[in-house]
């Protein structure tokens, strides 16, 4: 893979700062940028390279950041090569089991000790003078150590960089900052929903295949702000023709009638940058009362399991409906029966949409890479696995429906950025629901019960305003 590194999108890095946070060359205050009163978000903070050094610095050197997922590296000495922001890993399986994720940056020359996307080996070689390094990162070996060094070469001293590793539902996530909170906080109470998706059997999920990856022309921020900001608005115009290929022989009034039905649900939001979006299935008649209400908290004669069985959630075959009622706390397998997850993100730069999970990982100020993962029940039969496979690279593969679609609007909205007029402009978040859910609801967090409205995708833009001025939500 080449980083897109063009001379100009290199400035040195802004130096000022007061006591809000870094502050441009040209005395713009970063903070300013996302301007809190008006709810709006200036178009220069995607082609400013000012900007993107300090996210780099601010964000991607700060947070948790997806990389892998366990089942993809399952044995000793199995390795995928990544990317954290700019800076190159190794995310490797360790000798006694554990996982470990080192700089791909030799200590001696900083040439990369791997230049493979994924494999097996018990070492890494760095094929400029070469230094060994173990699975672990730990430097075992050099060329003519004695004659070179005189014997007295700290071994323990010059290591790779190691990066702090945690996991969720086998996900492998990183973070440079030893300072930052653990995993499980950063999560916070988005976890309860997370596990409706990702930690809802106790098999657990596995990767389905490697993982697909494409570079798109767009800062990395476009799609992030989209999935965590739970975007249902743009479903029903940008990806219109999903309804009228559900709806063949429907006029325009019902196509527009059901897309408008498909913005009602709720949405989810967290103080911490996260977001989703959930939809009340058509399908689910077991929890109505007399009003036609969803309602989890009124099952008339069917008990929770029960339910399951009868609409079982999406991705899932309706044979483990027993193993969700097992794993999930009741009040997650009510909430899963009333709204399921639909699609959402992780802060700063992972989305997902049911089974698929991709990151969007910069490679410059105008372009990133996503990768996208394709997870399934480790227990479901293998048909049944190939089954999700293909319908999710229809939909999510890089050349799926709804990748196509976005890939018209971000791009564009990237080039629009860079004009001298461009930049200058905003986007605004003035549309909210605010703080409203159903009674009895469990799951936490914020949630936006109703038409999907900008809650999300705000809550996004105000965590990432706090990251770059120095502090966390």
């Amino acid at each position: 893979m080449t980083l897109i590194d063009r001379p100009a999108d290199r400035p040195s890095r802004p130096d000022q700062r007061d006591g809000d946070g870094p502050v441009l060359s040209d005395g713009t205050r970063l903070i300013d940028l996302v301007d809190v009163e008006r709810r709006e978000v200036s178009m220069r903070l995607f082609s400013d390279p000012e900007v993107y050094e300090l996210e780099l610095e601010h964000l991607f050197a700060r947070s948790w950041i997806m990389v892998a997922h366990e089942s993809e590296i399952p044995d000793v000495g199995d390795f995928v090569t990544r990317n954290v922001g700019e800076d190159p890993v190794i995310v490797a399986r360790g000798r006694e089991g554990d996982i470990h994720v080192s700089l791909n940056m030799c200590t001696h020359r900083g040439m990369q000790v791997c230049r493979t996307d994924d494999g097996t080996q018990p070492s890494f070689k760095c094929p400029y003078h070469g230094w060994v390094f173990g699975l672990d990162g730990n430097l075992v070996g050099t060329p003519f150590e004695r004659d070179m060094y005189g014997g007295v070469l700290d071994r323990p001293s010059l290591g790779l960089r190691q990066a702090r590793v945690a996991t969720y539902a086998g996900m492998v996530f990183v973070n440079w900052d030893d300072d930052a909170p653990p995993l499980e906080e950063f999560l916070g109470g988005y976890s309860w929903y997370l596990d409706l998706i990702y930690d809802r059997t106790p098999g657990g999920i596995e990767c389905v295949g490697s993982p697909q990856r494409w570079v798109m022309d767009a800062n990395w921020k476009i799609p992030s702000e989209q999935f965590n900001g739970a975007d249902g608005y743009h479903v029903a115009t940008l990806h219109r023709s999903l309804f009228e290929a559900m709806l063949p022989d429907a006029d325009v009034g019902e196509i527009t009638a059901a897309s408008r039905r498909g913005l009602f649900g709720m949405d989810i939001s967290s103080d911490l940058g996260h977001g989703m979006r959930t939809i009340a299935p058509a399908r689910r008649p077991v929890f109505r009362n007399v009003t036609g209400r969803d309602r989890f908290d009124e099952p008339e004669d069917l008990s929770t399991l029960e339910a399951l069985r009868l609409n079982p959630p999406t991705n899932l075959p309706a044979d483990m409906a027993d193993q969700v009622a097992a794993k999930l706390t009741d009040g997650q397998a009510r909430g899963l029966l009333m709204y399921e997850p639909a699609a959402g993100g992780l802060f700063p730069n992972l989305g997902f949409a049911s089974g698929n999970v991709h990151t969007h990982m910069p490679l410059g100020v105008g372009a990133f890479e996503m990768r996208s993962w394709i997870f399934v029940e480790k227990d479901a039969p293998a048909e049944f696995k190939e089954t999700v496979r293909k319908s999710l690279l229809q939909s999510f593969g890089t050349s799926g429906t709804i990748e196509q679609d976005d890939a018209e609007c971000w791009p564009a909205m990237q080039r629009n950025a860079r004009g001298v007029i461009g930049r200058r402009e905003k986007m605004r978040y003035q549309a909210f629901v605010g703080d409203r859910g159903p009674d009895g609801w469990e799951g936490g967090e914020h949630t936006h019960e109703g038409f999907s409205k900008d809650d999300s995708a705000w809550a996004w833009w105000l965590a990432y305003r706090e990251y770059m001025r120095g502090g966390r939500p």
